[in-house]
């Protein structure tokens, strides 16, 4: 197995970034909608997506969100991608 999936899916990686909080993610989804055309910008592909907390934020925004992550600690036990339409989170593995 690669490095990055072994470290992606230890508890040490959840230990090195707990401080990444549901405020510091509504930061940076408020500064990526700020930086951008929102009357241009409809869906949003979240790679490495870890546990969601963008996409749902983007999501309700009404952003068509699709996220992808290969944790399996942070992607609720398999490897997959979710889709979230507008206007709130409908969460679809696949």
């Amino acid at each position: 197995m690669e490095w990055y999936k072994d470290w992606f899916n230890s508890e040490e990686y959840l230990k090195v970034y707990r401080h990444r909080d549901q405020k510091e993610a509504n930061e940076l989804v408020q500064l990526v909608i700020n930086n951008i055309d929102v009357s241009k910008v409809k869906n949003v592909l979240d790679m490495a997506a870890g546990s969601g907390r963008h996409a749902v934020i983007f999501a309700k925004k009404g952003f068509n969100v699709t996220a992808v992550d290969l944790s399996e600690n942070l992607s609720g036990g398999t490897p997959r991608h979710r889709s979230w339409s507008a206007p709130g989170p409908c969460c679809r593995a696949a």
